[in-house]
C-alpha cells in the first residue's frame, strides 16, 4: 500500500510562518504576515493519498453510500474508517456488482491524517480498482 504526502501552494512562497502536519501558512514575496484573511498570505492544506482495501459497504442492501476501509498494519488488515465523499452513483453501482461477485476492491483515498482512534480524518474517495 502506497502512501504519498502532498502539500501544494498556488502562490510564490516567500516565508513559511506556521506549519502543522495538516496545513502551512505562507506569505507572498515581500509581504509581511498579518493575521486574518488577506490576499498576501494563504493557508494551504496538506493531504495524504493512500490505497486501502474495501472490506465492507453501507448499506448492505441497495445502493452503496459509503465504503469501509482497512490498511495493512504489521501484516494484518486493520479497519480505519469509512469514506463516502467522492463516491458517485455510477461507481457505487459498479462496486456493488464487483463485491457481490466476490472480487476485492482497492480504493485510493485522499485524507488529512488519522484520529487518535485510528480512523481516517476527512477522507475522500479519489478512485478505485479491482485488486
Amino acid at each position: 500500500m502506497e502512501n504519498h504526502r502532498r502539500c501544494r501552494c498556488l502562490i510564490p512562497v516567500s516565508r513559511i510562518h506556521f506549519a502543522t502536519p495538516q496545513s502551512v501558512n505562507v506569505t507572498t514575496p515581500g509581504s509581511p504576515y498579518r493575521s486574518g484573511k488577506s490576499a498576501s498570505w494563504r493557508k494551504t492544506v496538506c493531504t495524504k493519498v493512500e490505497h486501502f482495501a474495501v472490506i465492507d459497504v453501507a448499506p448492505r442492501g441497495g445502493p452503496v453510500r459509503s465504503l469501509k476501509l482497512a490498511r495493512l498494519v504489521e501484516g494484518k488488515l486493520t479497519s480505519c474508517g469509512w469514506v463516502g465523499s467522492g463516491l458517485t452513483e455510477i461507481s457505487a453501482r459498479k462496486i456493488r456488482t464487483i463485491l457481490d461477485a466476490g472480487q476485492p476492491i482497492v480504493a485510493e483515498v485522499v485524507y488529512r491524517g488519522f484520529t487518535p482512534a485510528g480512523e481516517l480524518w476527512h477522507p475522500s474517495l479519489k478512485g478505485w480498482q479491482t485488486g
